[in-house]
């Protein structure tokens, strides 16, 4: 037999073996036809190679001609199915059209079978993807009603009968919804590492007690260490400290209005050298008093003490121990806001008394008491709310000191106050209050000159990760003095400290002062520069242990010499 003969033999078996699926709407798995079809003569019939996802024309068959055909579908496309997909037994698989097999709809008339079209299947040519399912449609066991009929006949093909490129066939996803799956546990479920991005404190800092509607937030320092300078001035000896350090937070947990109290309290004292104990005390109590709607009432109160540096300029020469420092502080506020703007009315009251002190004889220092004084400030700053983080805004001051002494009445001043700032709140990221002016006090005795100079004032903390915080403090005070000559003294501080945790339980802190204090009408500058460093491990959230440093330089000016101070201590916190 020659291989012409041989060629033509396949292809009428290949004919009668696809040729009936053709008729009766069969898929066939499509491959591009091969070079010996390819060279077939024209005179002999070409079988047609369809693509996945091709279906022959829809013709009419006997009722129950495809059952198995489509139980065998059926069992390809849950082989074939996406992952994931569900498919229900005696349910039309959304590749296969629907199921023909099912009963008539009511209303659905007889009809007679359709003609049976042995037209073989248009061969659609075009790239052919890498087929991923066999589409199928089965013929119904009986005569199909017209009205299904005809939707079926509406329906897209999945390909056309125009050549061109072949589409690729996309499954159609499972009709409803896919049922959710089981809720997570609580206990599986991410917390957030980074405490700071939700305004939290971190897990090892206090929890408190929870009473009487606040928040109570008692703590103890106790130290012990050594220092270089026990006197605190040019010449000191050297000695051991020991130190007490009570503190009392409390915070109000109401809904409306806010009460924050502050009460921290030191004690440095010096065996054997009993005169230069050191007291100190700092209490600020703050509330908030929400009147109504955008209208709230600030007071605030507070109350320190502090002892005066021995090498400062108001300490009279010969001085053993320096005077003590009390100041009263009040003030209220009222704050209204108006759509974008926002005014507050305030009034400062601020009384500072000096006590105490000895010479070196053991006599009390005379005309300690000389310097007492009262400050009155009437304040109104105005601003823009330009948006949630930052406010800007500006404020205008007017002052008036008068001393208690009747022999210091030349020294009462009246003054005023300029000042330009930026209230900044990005949650934990950047939170602070910053401002910029000018300030003026003039004496009532003109010879004594005025006490003025440029301002800076505020607080600045700055979080750029949930490990490291940096404080940034500015202040500048005129206080007042009894040198010949002199209106007061304009004294600048600013500060620079930044917080490290190295581990959940260890931080590391560090920081630095500079104070500069200038005396108006004589020559005389005092610069102060404080370096402080400590070390801390929380052993839990309420023992705290430490390593504390400090170095303070001072350098009052001529004729008094420069001196410094070193400490180093070791301490216990306590805390709730």
């Amino acid at each position: 037999m020659s291989i012409f003969q041989t060629q033509v033999c396949f292809a009428a078996l290949l004919l009668a073996t696809t040729g009936p699926a053709l008729g009766q709407g069969l898929p066939i798995r499509g491959v591009d036809p091969p070079d010996w079809a390819r060279a077939l003569p024209d005179a002999v019939p070409r079988p047609s190679f369809v693509p996945a996802g091709a279906v022959t024309p829809i013709s009419g068959t006997p009722a129950g001609a495809n059952r198995g055909i489509r139980d065998s579908a059926e069992a390809s496309s849950r082989r074939l199915a996406p992952r994931g997909a569900l498919v229900r037994d005696g349910a039309a698989v959304p590749w296969l059209g629907p199921n023909l097999d099912a009963p008539p709809l009511p209303g659905d008339a007889a009809a007679a079978p359709p003609p049976v079209d042995t037209a073989p299947a248009p061969t659609v040519t075009g790239t052919v993807r890498r087929p991923t399912a066999v589409l199928a449609i089965a013929r119904s066991r009986g005569p199909i009603p017209p009205s299904r009929r005809d939707a079926l006949e509406a329906r897209p093909r999945p390909f056309p009968d125009a050549a061109g490129p072949v589409p690729a066939v996309r499954p159609v996803a499972p009709p409803g919804p896919v049922p959710a799956g089981p809720p997570v546990p609580p206990a599986s479920r991410t917390i957030p590492e980074d405490p700071l991005a939700l305004g939290e404190e971190l897990p090892a800092d206090r929890l408190g007690l929870r009473g009487g509607g606040f928040v109570w937030l008692p703590a103890l320092e106790l130290t012990a260490g050594r220092t270089d300078n026990v006197e605190g001035m040019a010449g000191g000896r050297p000695g051991p400290a020991l130190g007490i350090a009570p503190e009392l937070k409390v915070r109000s947990d109401w809904s409306r209005h806010a009460l924050d109290v502050e009460l921290r309290g030191s004690y440095t004292r010096y065996p054997g050298n009993a005169d230069y104990d050191r007291p100190g005390f700092v209490g600020i109590a703050k509330a908030r008093i929400d009147l109504a709607d955008e209208m709230r009432l600030d007071l605030r109160g507070g109350y320190t003490l502090q002892r005066e540096s021995a090498g400062s300029a108001e300490t009279p020469a010969g001085a053993k121990v320096p005077s003590d420092a009390s100041t009263w502080t009040a003030s209220a506020g009222l704050t209204r806001d108006v759509g974008l703007i926002w005014a507050t009315l305030r009034g400062d009251l601020e009384a500072t008394r000096y006590t105490g002190g000895t010479l070196a004889s053991g006599a009390p220092i005379a005309g300690a008491a000389a310097r007492d004084n009262d400050r009155l400030v009437l304040a109104a700053r105005t601003g823009l709310s330009a948006s949630p983080a930052a406010r800007p805004y500006v404020e205008g001051q007017l002052t008036r000191r008068t001393y208690v002494m009747r022999s210091a009445s030349g020294r009462d001043a009246d003054g005023y106050g300029l000042r330009a700032g930026l209230e900044l709140d990005s949650g934990p990221l950047l939170k602070g209050d910053l401002s910029a002016g000018w300030s003026s006090e003039e004496p009532a005795d003109r010879r004594l000159g005025s006490l003025e100079g440029w301002t800076l004032d505020g607080t600045l903390t700055w979080s750029p990760t949930r490990l490291t915080r940096v404080t940034v403090n500015a202040r500048t005070a005129l206080e007042p003095t009894t040198l010949a000559g002199s209106a007061g003294s304009l004294a600048r501080s600013t500060g620079l400290t930044v917080l490290q945790s190295v581990t959940r339980q260890v931080d590391a802190e560090a920081g630095v002062t500079l104070t500069a204090r200038r005396y108006a009408g004589i020559d005389r500058r005092e610069t102060t520069v404080a370096g402080t460093g400590t070390l801390t491990w929380k052993a839990n959230p309420n023992v705290h242990l430490f390593l504390r440093g400090t170095v303070e330089r001072t350098m009052p000016g001529a004729p008094d010499p420069d001196y410094s101070v070193g400490t180093v201590l070791v301490g216990l916190r306590l805390q709730r």
